[in-house]
């Protein structure tokens, strides 16, 4: 290995770095004495460049392009200062190629960036370097090659940012980035990067993080000191793990999550932020996990609206001015084994047609309410501990709320439960104690209130009445559908009305017949639902039996004219006092029957409908548009349905409880380690488009899943088969099964095992002989 020396003195040999580079053979040494070296320099052979006085006195200024190109597999510049001329706009540094490591480097760039990382065959190192740009960025990256940065110190002035990610996965690790004007971070739509124990603070006018797409992750990283936002992102699927985010968001929220972005949250502190830690909107999710978020003054800590859904799984949200949670306009969520504490507004405040669950938590010691609903707020609260609210109610609904209140703990409060100005909800199995003045205050409102434990309301001033019992105890059973029921509810209290008004003997215009669309995809719970209809309307003495009779379409038409006259007949026979549930009568399309086909089952249908004193309810059931428009060319029929019970699939969160509902029914728990991994699967069954219906696919992984487990099981020795063993899902069974492994109820299954069996049978063959 040669080595070279470089001096600007008059008698050195090489007073140019680049003469030195085109005479050095491949694995040379160049040294370079302090002095200002105008040039720029190509560097096309492994070859090491080494500044020997202070760096600040071994200066290369880039003339008219960038200051360095690297074009060789690998190559070395140490203890250098790398710098542009002030009307050079290129790079400080190009890497085109190979890996050029840079170690204990000034790079200050002006107009252009300061390393330009443009091909994915270019894989720099840069260590304990001063990277800065006054008007561009300090990094720009978009190889997709092994491209690290290590103690490096980055900056930019400039109103873009310090570090753009284009595309591709650099990695930065124990860097400081700083700034100004512009971002700390940009990662676009095709970059990621990983940004471990770095520092990034300072940002004043921007945000020290920008996403716009991009899925970077972030782990053990601090982010503070900024009047705006911490970060913004919009789309993208970003991770922070251990991240240290406080002194941020004088101006804006902390963390603000827009357009579809769907960040992760894990074990990360959020604090000292005036105006919140999150502020999630425009259907944007995500994750909060096993994060400790207080210190928040002008707003709420996590603010919730325009159907954004993220899923905050056991966190700390304490100590604020405002609300802990203030889920609005349409925003939706889940909050599951969290604790909230010392905020001077509501803890949780859910308002404006906004739905929120609260599942396993803990809400306490506030100076207004715990749980806030109004404007039309629904939600389901379960098994939540809601205590030490002196000053209101620990639970106020009002103006046509309606959430749902299951075995849940109100205590030490100065009022249990308000429901006020139209409020509606359901209470079941809650437990009051330690309660000031009144469990309850309903003023101008009908709220359901049960004990179902005891059989008794929880106020014994308000038993509930049998219709109420028997809301109460189908509700419970069934998952999601919130606006639905909030419909049907509706509809069964204006038929109570009018039961009361028939006994009452007072006069009345003949009611709407309550005959009723249920429309949706299939495993829906729409039969089931019908089977609440017809007890309710048995109940209000509007059907003497109120049993339910379901009949495919098909049924009654796939048969010659005689037999299917019949079948209506029997059919007819058999719903009267009861409920005709009608599963897909779009099928009998005009065009694919003949006339006479058409035109008798039609005529049927409407004296059904039009029988007057009918002792009979038709539910018309199937998907919502192919109904819509089979009724349109039948508007005689149409007429007479006028209620539409529209019943959508089931969101990931409803998964998750159905999912742990068949889990429950089969003596199955699900250890908290596997509650991540499950609602990726149940957000990727929400994603894949497939004939069968959600909640069908669900049951089928839960098969797929009992599968996984009893072969992790069978490979422990029987005498270490314990029942927490036999009974507990890991994340590892709730993986997703691979391409090539067939499972119980995929139809190669009994093929595969036939096959195996005869491999088996002769491969013992083969050894006996």
């Amino acid at each position: 290995m040669s080595t070279i020396r470089v001096s600007r003195r008059w008698f050195s040999r090489y007073r140019t770095i680049q003469s030195a580079l085109d005479q050095a053979p491949s694995g040379s040494v160049i040294e370079v004495e302090p002095g200002v070296y105008h040039e720029d320099l190509w560097i096309d052979r492994m070859i090491e460049i080494i500044g020997t006085g202070a760096k600040e006195e071994v200066v290369i200024v880039g003339k008219k392009y960038a200051t360095i190109e690297m074009s060789a597999g690998y190559a070395v510049l140490k203890n250098l200062t790398l710098s542009q001329a002030r009307t050079n706009d290129s790079p400080v540094v190009a890497v085109h190629r190979g890996a050029l490591v840079l170690d204990g480097c000034d790079v200050r760039a002006e107009k252009g960036p300061g390393i330009s990382i443009a091909v994915d065959e270019a894989e720099p190192i840069l260590r304990r370097c001063r990277i800065s740009s006054q008007k561009n960025a300090a990094i720009l990256s978009r190889s997709r090659g092994k491209v690290l940065f290590e103690e490096c110190s980055l900056h930019s002035e400039s109103e873009m940012t310090t570090i753009l990610v284009s595309s591709g996965d650099p990695v930065f690790r124990q860097c400081t980035i700083t700034g100004t004007k512009g971002y700390g971070v940009f990662v676009e739509e095709n970059g990621k990067g990983l940004f471990e124990e770095c520092n990034l603070f300072g940002f004043d006018h921007s945000p020290a993080i920008g996403i716009d797409g991009g899925s970077p992750a972030f782990i053990r990283t601090l982010i503070h000191d900024g009047k705006t936002s911490g970060m913004v992102m919009s789309g993208g699927k970003a991770k922070f793990e251990e991240c240290k985010i406080f002194s941020v968001g004088e101006i804006e929220p902390a963390i603000r999550v827009l357009a579809q972005a769907e960040p992760r949250f894990f074990a990360c502190t959020i604090k000292n932020c005036p105006q919140g830690a999150f502020f999630f909107t425009n259907g944007a999710g995500g994750m909060i996990d096993q994060c400790d978020l207080y210190g928040f003054s002008r707003q709420p800590a996590i603010w919730i609206l325009n159907e954004a859904a993220p899923h905050i799984l056991q966190t700390r949200i304490h100590d604020g001015n405002k609300e802990a949670v203030f889920c609005e306009k349409g925003g939706r969520g889940i909050m599951e084994n969290c604790e909230l504490f010392g905020f001077n507004g509501d803890l949780v405040s859910i308002r404006s047609e906004a739905n929120l669950d609260l599942l396993r938590c803990r809400i306490y010691r506030g100076q207004r309410h715990g749980v806030s609903l109004s404007l039309k707020a629904t939600g389901t609260i379960r098994d939540t501990e809601i205590y030490d609210f002196m000053n209101a109610a620990a639970v106020h609904v009002s103006k046509a709320a309606d959430p749902e209140f299951i075995q849940c703990s109100i205590h030490d409060s100065l009022n249990g439960v308000e429901v006020v100005e139209n409020g509606r909800g359901s209470f079941d199995r809650c437990r009051f104690d330690k309660i000031r003045e009144s469990n309850w205050n309903v003023v101008e409102s009908r709220p359901v209130i049960l004990d179902i434990e005891h059989g008794t309301s929880a106020d014994p001033d308000r038993r509930p009445d049998p219709l109420s019992l028997l809301w109460q105890n189908w509700s419970a059973g069934m998952i999601g559908q919130t606006e639905m029921k909030r419909k049907l509810l509706d509809l069964i209290r204006y038929y109570d009305y009018l039961s009361d008004r028939k006994r009452l003997g007072i006069e009345k215009l003949e009611p709407a017949p309550p005959h009723a669309v249920f429309c949706g995809p299939p495993g829906i719970g729409k039969r089931k639902w019908a089977e609440f209809y017809g007890l309710a309307m048995n109940h209000l003495h509007f059907l003497s039996k109120g049993h339910l009779v379901s009949v495919d379409a098909a049924e009654l038409l796939e048969s010659p004219p005689e037999e299917a006259e019949e079948r209506r007949r029997e059919v007819t026979a058999r719903t009267e006092g009861g409920v005709l549930y009608l599963r897909n009568p779009q099928s009998w399309a005009a065009d694919a029957v003949s006339a006479g086909k058409w035109q008798s089952w039609v005529d049927w249908l409407i004296r059904l409908v039009n029988e007057e004193d009918a002792d009979r309810i038709v539910i018309l059931s199937g998907p919502e548009h192919p109904l819509k428009k089979w009724l349109n060319h039948v508007p005689e029929l149409a007429r007479k349905f006028q209620h539409w019970f529209e019943f959508r699939d089931y969101t990931p969160e409803e998964l998750v409880q159905l999912f742990e509902r068949m889990a429950e029914e089969e003596n199955y728990r699900i250890d908290e380690s596997a509650r991540r991994r499950l609602w990726q699967e149940m957000n990727r069954i929400c994603r894949e488009n497939a004939e069968a219906g959600r909640a069908e696919r669900v049951r089928h992984f839960f098969q797929m899943v009992k599968y996984r487990h009893g072969q992790r099981c069978a490979k422990i020795a029987k005498e270490e088969r314990t029942r927490e063993l036999l009974t507990l899902l890991l994340p590892e069974d709730l993986a997703v099964k691979k391409e090539e492994e067939v499972l119980p109820h995929d139809p190669e299954w009994i093929e595969t095992l036939m096959k195996e069996e005869k491999q088996s049978h002769r491969s013992r063959e083969g050894k006996t002989n």
